[in-house]
């Protein structure tokens, strides 16, 4: 008896365990079938309005049909049924929204929001728990770059980069001789993409760029509205770009424009958010001709847009992304159910968008949104464990295998604003679409290749001047700059200390390093190791102890005190330590923190070091002989306009290497969860990894690579000219002590 007692136990715990392990979903019997069912629960974040709510619904009854009936064509013995429960994401609030779903066990998956800063909210709580969030329309580059390679976080757009350079290539055929090519955007998480990639491609396709307008995500619609007028009317853009961060602020300047616009209002390129439904309602009569857009739309060649015209969705673009959301949610169900348990929600996920297996062999491309493709891909799953790599109604679902967070490729439509008049006279806007398009020029079914071929890559080829240096080097001095503070700046003081290793790693000494930076984040509250500064790597490269920085930024006075510390001037010992150098020295500085045109930013004071401060300086410096040698490598945004101060001195023997030019920001990388910051930026992690992994390397070696690994902005060099022969030269000469 107490062995049967035993067994029973036994088996109630076994039950337990396997229920469990079905991760809590809610399991009863089909009533028709007898067949057990598995209530997946997937959020849908979305707008809920008349214009949207039929077209997400018509999405799902078509889809769940199918994976009903691919199912019961496998013979399955359990069905899978994704329960999609939606919210309107105009109506709710986010941020308890958010918080209950991402912490919700019964809630396996999140589909949606439809805005980037809507999206922001949700990833930020759901990254804690890894809980699934498939993003139909986030193009947002920086929350792909924040959730990049989290393994929770899937966009099934292409990043706004794409959508800028589209719309910026189709905008230069209206370019008119003398004129320029303006911006107007929120300075939110939408805007963010083309306020800092603007002035890269505007290098890359070599456009003439103009003023930029911005507001904040907090403006009214009277204040978004006066910004667009003072655009509109701006007589030196014959093009203006216009990236609204909804459709509602898509609408109120197409509304502004019929008010206001006239014969010689720029060109207007809008952004994804004015392909919309909402067009429809505008009583659009007059300045049709200067309405044009670029949008994430359907791939033609898939069919579905051919499917829209019989049924009832209204906007085949929208749908398409919303339905490939749908399906890829419900095959990492059945894939979850069907793994036993191996794989989470997320590994499900990207088991299922993955183009390669786990051998890595290349997964048989498949469409994915047809009824009966669909009912053949369930079957084979459930079968056979056969998984495709699929192309869903919006076209191929891939991810860059390491980054997942974005789709390698979207297909855009290129728009133009057009009017119906129907039996009653009464005037109906509508969008006619001209081209679609792609990146790489691959989908197109008109040849606007003329676009293409105004792009030219803005590699500097230098290559510099022989030049006898009769002083040889007897001394090496470095001076290492972080000026900014606050936890969110930790990234800059990280770099200068990782600098710092770099030059002790080659035998420098350390008496001829001076660093300033803000070294208190060691103590501060956010710090997830109290007593340590820690590089993108998650290596610990400063400890409180190790060595003494030399100045944090409230010990100085301002920039000025850097060039004291450079020219030797202790300001009557005020300051500490300062360099001694002559004409054998050669003398690095390596700069991190922010940048405006014409400055590095010092602190939070507003100011900092001008172009026209280091010109005076550099002349100065240079006719003190005071060096043999100078490299200056610059972090900051539009450090090429400083770096301009090398011609603008005339100083020899000097060479300036800048992250950006003159119209560009400079990138961060490496976003760390645990720190909640950025842990690099790009420029300077490329200097160090390009150093350490060939000491060896020339200056015009190293430029090349910068260029070539600095995405996001065109890293300069001045000074060639009079340095020295930079593929025969080499910046160790700086680096290695013992050289």
């Amino acid at each position: 008896m107490k062995n049967k007692i035993t067994i029973y136990l036994f088996l109630s715990i076994l039950l337990c365990l396997v229920f469990a392990a079905c991760d809590k979903e809610q399991i009863e019997t089909d009533p028709n079938g007898n067949k057990p069912t598995i209530f997946t629960e997937i959020a849908v974040v979305l707008p809920m309005d008349d214009l949207h709510k039929s077209d997400w619904e018509a999405a799902e009854e078509l889809l769940l049909n199918s994976i009903l009936k691919g199912q019961t064509k496998a013979g399955a013995d359990t069905i899978i049924s994704p329960q999609f429960t939606f919210y309107d994401e105009n109506q709710e609030d986010l941020d308890a929204l958010s918080e209950r779903l991402a912490n919700d066990d019964n809630v396996k998956m999140i589909i949606g929001p439809f805005y980037n800063e809507h999206v922001l909210t949700f990833t930020q709580k759901c990254s804690r728990r890894q809980k699934p969030v498939i993003a139909p329309f986030c193009t947002a580059t920086e929350i792909c770059r924040m959730n990049s390679s989290k393994g929770f976080f899937w966009s099934l757009c292409e990043s706004d980069v794409t959508q800028l350079r589209l719309m910026m290539a189709e905008g230069a055929l209206f370019m008119k001789d003398g004129k320029k090519m303006g911006l107007i955007a929120s300075s939110g998480a939408t805007g963010a993409t083309y306020l800092n990639w603007i002035g890269y491609e505007a290098s890359e396709l070599n456009v003439n760029l103009g003023d930029i307008y911005q507001y904040s995500p907090q403006a009214t619609d009277a204040e978004i509205e006066e910004t667009f007028v003072k655009a509109l009317q701006d007589t030196t853009i014959s093009v203006l770009l216009c990236a609204p961060a909804s459709e509602e602020e898509a609408m109120l300047m197409l509304s502004a424009n019929e008010k206001y616009g006239h014969a010689g209002s720029p060109k207007l390129m809008f952004s994804g958010w004015a392909y919309s439904l909402q067009i429809r309602k505008l009583d659009y009569q007059q300045h049709l001709d200067n309405v044009y857009g670029i949008s994430p739309t359907a791939d033609p060649a898939r069919g579905f847009e051919l499917f829209v015209y019989t049924s009832d969705i209204l906007n085949s673009s929208h749908t398409s992304l919303v339905y490939d959301a749908m399906e890829i949610a419900s095959l990492a169900s059945i894939n979850h159910y069907y793994c036993n348990g191996k794989l989470t929600y997320a590994e499900s996920v990207a088991d299922i968008v993955a183009s390669k297996n786990a051998d890595g062999s290349e997964r048989q491309e498949i469409s994915g949104w047809d009824r009966y493709d669909i009912i053949d891909i369930v079957d084979q799953l459930i079968n056979h464990n056969v998984k495709y790599n699929i192309t869903g109604a919006s076209g191929s679902i891939n991810f860059d295998p390491d980054i997942q967070s974005s789709s390698t490729r979207t297909i855009y439509a290129f728009w133009h604003l057009d009017y119906v008049v129907d039996a009653f006279d009464d005037y109906s806007s509508f969008l006619e679409k001209i081209d679609n398009l792609t990146k790489d020029g691959t989908s197109r079914t008109a040849s606007n290749t003329v676009n293409w071929e105004q792009a030219s890559r803005m590699f500097k080829k230098v290559d510099g001047q022989a030049v006898t240096y009769d002083t040889p080097a007897t001394s090496r001095w470095a001076l290492l700059v972080s000026g900014s503070s606050d936890w969110d700046n930790y990234r800059h003081t990280a770099d200068v200390l990782e600098m710092y290793r770099l030059l002790i790693k080659n035998h420098y000494d350390p008496s001829h390093i001076i660093v300033v930076a803000q070294h208190d984040f060691t103590q501060n509250s956010k710090n997830p190791y109290p007593g340590e500064i820690r590089n993108w790597k998650g290596e610990c490269i400063y400890r409180e102890g190790d060595y003494s920085v030399d100045y944090q930024l409230a010990e100085l006075k301002g920039p000025q005190d850097v060039l004291r510390i450079l020219n030797g001037d202790s300001d009557n010992g005020r300051l500490k330590r300062v360099m001694d150098t002559d004409d054998g020295s050669n003398v690095l500085v390596y700069w991190s923190g922010h940048g405006n045109p014409g400055y590095f930013v010092w602190g939070k004071s507003g100011t900092g070091l001008t172009r026209n401060m280091l010109k005076e300086f550099f002349a100065k410096y240079e006719q003190d002989r005071k060096y043999r040698k100078m490299l200056w490598i610059t972090e900051p945004c539009y450090s090429g306009s400083v770096g301009e101060a090398v011609n603008d001195s005339k100083a020899k023997h000097l060479l300036f290497i800048t992250s950006a030019n003159n119209q560009e920001i400079s990138k961060t990388i490496c976003f760390d969860n645990t720190y909640n910051t950025m842990m690099a930026d790009l420029f300077t992690k490329n200097v160090i990894s390009l150093m350490e992994e060939n000491p060896d390397i020339t200056y015009g070696t190293l430029y090349e690579q910068l260029v070539s690994k600095t995405w996001g902005s065109h890293p300069q060099i001045y000074g060639a000219d009079t340095f020295d022969k930079l593929y025969s030269s080499r910046p160790k000469e700086f680096f290695d002590f013992n050289q």
